[in-house]
């Protein structure tokens, strides 16, 4: 029952990381639930809560018209975006409205899809002072080939040259070096956060080959925690974003500011984690 990935109609969910405090917390979080989403929860994981508690805010939304539970049609890009960005912020206003005895950092890496959208987050409510798991993505035709083909392969992955992994230096070096992949005409908000659209049309899928260059109808999305083909060109999701990929069209990736509470009271020593 705590096994990835959790299903609930046509979604399904994962999770990489962690909800801190969630055993204080599981009362009060799992009273946030839906009667319907939380009788379908079957395990005890932090993980499978989320995944609760994104049920019940779609269920909520303005677009719903049936149980997200028994909905066959897809739920599009923004729906899922919205619930996922409402499921990060209540996560945290029930931490501070808990008033644990300390405060120590949660990782919210979700990967949340409906058969014809995916939706994924990189996420740490303490960064940049703690970063959140690793994720790439790679985009390209002959990616589900390479997935299906390699299982022989025995020389390594070469890894990529990572970016600065921070929201605000990756930023800097974006603008500085891909043409300002930062679009500041772009950006938006929203009660929970400020978003900024990254551009990746330059982005390579292959060497020589730039995203743009794909057709999104051929084209395979694929997320993990480490690169997974040797062709391809996986690329570093930056620290506090959100990333998602229609059937059809090509990725689109914000970068996510939380809007500043006055409910926070948090206290971490940098020294105290490694980077």
């Amino acid at each position: 029952n705590n096994c990835h990935p959790f299903k609930a109609g046509r979604l399904l969910f994962c999770h990489n990381g962690r909800i801190f405090g969630y055993q204080l917390i599981k009362r009060r979080f799992l009273a946030e639930l839906s009667d319907e989403a939380f009788l379908h929860i079957k395990g005890t994981t932090d993980s499978e809560g989320v995944f609760g508690l994104i049920l019940t805010i779609l269920a909520q939304d303005e677009s719903a018209t049936e149980s997200p539970l028994t909905q066959t049609t897809p739920f599009g890009a923004h729906r899922l975006c919205a619930a996922v960005k409402k499921a990060l912020s209540r996560i945290q206003q029930i931490q501070d409205e808990a008033d644990l005895p300390y405060r120590d950092y949660s990782t919210c890496n979700f990967a949340l899809t409906d058969g014809e959208t995916m939706v994924v987050t990189r996420y740490c409510d303490y960064s940049p002072t703690v970063p959140p798991p690793s994720l790439y993505f790679a985009f390209g035709c002959s990616l589900s080939d390479e997935l299906t083909g390699e299982s022989q392969e025995t020389t390594p992955i070469k890894m990529p040259v990572d970016r600065q992994d921070s929201s605000d230096e990756e930023k800097k070096e974006n603008t500085s070096s891909h043409g300002s992949d930062v679009d500041e005409d772009t950006s938006s908000s929203d009660e929970d956060f400020e978003t900024s659209k990254v551009l990746l049309h330059k982005r390579e899928s292959k060497p020589g080959k730039i995203l743009s260059q794909v057709d999104p109808e051929a084209a395979t999305f694929v997320v993990a925690s480490n690169p997974l083909t040797r062709t391809h060109c996986w690329h570093k999701i930056p620290k506090n974003s959100i990333m998602w990929c229609t059937r059809g069209k090509h990725p689109e990736l914000r970068l996510l500011v939380k809007k500043a509470s006055n409910t926070h009271n948090r206290h971490i020593s940098i020294g105290e984690y490694p980077l």
